[in-house]
């Protein structure tokens, strides 16, 4: 038999942890000596690791006692299952979380040495996304987020409507002329089947972000087409516009934050 603090030890907790659930009846000591000290088993260890697993899992402590201490093995083993199907859920909730906070961050810090509105060229891989159309025409692209759920009524089926798009597709022509249309929703090309395959080509792009109202974005959007021809080269391809983290408390909502990208020859 073990004393309380080294059963603790065994099992990572304190002794005070040991005591409250000795005392709401949760788990109580294998044997309490003649001058009252709690003893406790080595096989005590797993109830209290199947207690620890539960209370993390997100049940309170009379709900795991009520179907654990008090109920019947058929109704543990259901409450269990149930459970495990909960966790489940969780897990992957999680790992969702995990992974757009982990964009968020890698984001951010790629943003941090950003000079904001300043035209660069850089030298770019081919990439894949799938692009949704807009079913209908939008002439004022800072209005088509607030009709997202609208825009993607043909494809709901097909893309979870948890996944956001991560930006925009401009049409080249049209920007070249001083007006602005918008061709659809950029989505990654593992957000399901929805709309058509959309391929960056692989090659030199003209590079810019742009922060701040939609007005402001379409005005730094004729400049750098501007730039772009007195640098000497031609957009070669439709204008990708790729939303940018911003969770500053102060801004507006809505100004917008963006990398924009074309390609160039």
């Amino acid at each position: 038999m073990l004393k309380t603090k080294e059963f603790a030890d065994l099992c990572g907790t304190t002794k005070e942890t040991l005591f409250h659930y000795d005392r709401i009846g949760l788990l109580k000591p294998a044997k309490v000596s003649s001058n009252g000290y709690r003893l406790w088993s080595p096989n005590q260890r797993a109830k209290f690791f199947l207690v620890s697993l539960l209370k993390e899992s997100g049940c309170s402590l009379k709900e795991i006692e009520r179907m654990c201490g008090n109920g019947t093995e058929a109704q543990t083993l259901s409450w269990l299952k149930q459970r495990k199907k909960q966790m489940k859920k969780q897990i992957a909730s999680l790992k969702n979380g995990y992974s757009q906070l982990s964009e968020l961050v890698n984001g951010m810090e790629a943003l941090s040495g950003v000079s904001w509105g300043e035209l660069h060229f850089e030298k770019c891989a081919a990439e894949k996304f799938r692009l949704v159309p807009l079913l209908q025409e939008i002439q004022d692209p800072a209005t088509a987020e607030a009709k997202l759920i609208e825009i993607l009524d043909a494809s709901k089926k097909k893309i979870d409507p948890t996944i956001r798009p991560i930006g925009r597709l401009l049409e080249r022509k049209t920007a070249e002329t001083d007006s602005i249309r918008m061709l659809g929703f950029i989505f990654c090309a593992k957000s399901g089947k929805a709309g058509v395959a959309l391929k960056m080509k692989s090659g030199k792009y003209a590079v810019w972000y742009t922060k701040g109202l939609p007005e402001a974005h379409k005005e730094e959007l004729q400049k750098k087409i501007t730039e772009i021809r007195n640098a000497g080269f031609k957009c070669a391809s439709d204008i990708f516009v790729f939303d940018q983290p911003d969770i500053s408390l102060n801004s507006s909502t809505e100004e917008q934050t963006a990398k924009y990208m074309v390609l160039v020859e």
